[in-house]
Order: structure tokens, then C-alpha cells, then sequence
């Protein structure tokens, strides 16, 4: 019985040494290297935009492949004073969102390539 539990132990302590030196490494070598691609998150809000703020803290805390979001761009599609007053209060809170119309929002989508994300308010 000993031995089994000396076997696990010692497993568990092998995956937990591989799992450190793997994510040691991975941090080393992936930020060294120059970002190839620039992810934009796209959100088209009209009315209120009751979910707006909710919206663009998750997509500031989303990464693909290990990459965050260049540019969060809040694209106007209608919205009244209140839910323009929350999209310019993001968008003075942080640098990287921006409030703009659609038309200047399917540009930037257009400089940016394809990787762009569009994406709706829940």
C-alpha cells in the first residue's frame, strides 16, 4: 500500500515539475516574440445598451491565443443620450475602446483584416 502511495505522490509531483517548466517556458519564448496579429472586438449597441458596460469588461479580459483585444470598437447603432453617456464614459475609462459609427467601425474592421470579431451586448 506504501508503494502506491509513494507511486502517486511521485506522479502528481512529476505533472505538477512539467506543468511549472512548460508554463515557464511558454512565458519566456511567447513574449519575446512580436505580436503578428491585431484582434479587433467589434460591438454594435443601440437604445440603452443595458449590457454594454458587462459586454466590454469581458472582452478586455478575453484572449485568443494568448492575445488580448487591440481595439474594442463600439459601433453606434441608434443609441439614445444614456446609453451614448455609458459608451463615451468606457471609452474615456479606457484606451484601447472607442466609440465610433458603424461605417467608421466596418473600416477599421477593414484596415484591420480578418480578424476582426463582431460580437452582440448580452
Amino acid at each position: 500500500m506504501e508503494l502506491l502511495q509513494e507511486s502517486v505522490i511521485a506522479f502528481f509531483a512529476a505533472v505538477g515539475l512539467a506543468a511549472a517548466v512548460w508554463t515557464a517556458a511558454e512565458g519566456i519564448l511567447l513574449s519575446r516574440r512580436d505580436k503578428l496579429e491585431h484582434f479587433v472586438a467589434l460591438v454594435p449597441v443601440a437604445g440603452d445598451a443595458p449590457a454594454l458596460e458587462r459586454t466590454v469588461a469581458g472582452l478586455q479580459w478575453t484572449t485568443i491565443c494568448g492575445n488580448r483585444f487591440d481595439k474594442i470598437l463600439i459601433a453606434d447603432c441608434g443609441l439614445t443620450d444614456t446609453g451614448r453617456q455609458t459608451a463615451r464614459l468606457l471609452a474615456r475609462r479606457s484606451a484601447n475602446v472607442t466609440l465610433c459609427t458603424m461605417s467608421d467601425a466596418e473600416r477599421e474592421a477593414v484596415e484591420t483584416g480578418p480578424s476582426c470579431i463582431k460580437t452582440t451586448p448580452m
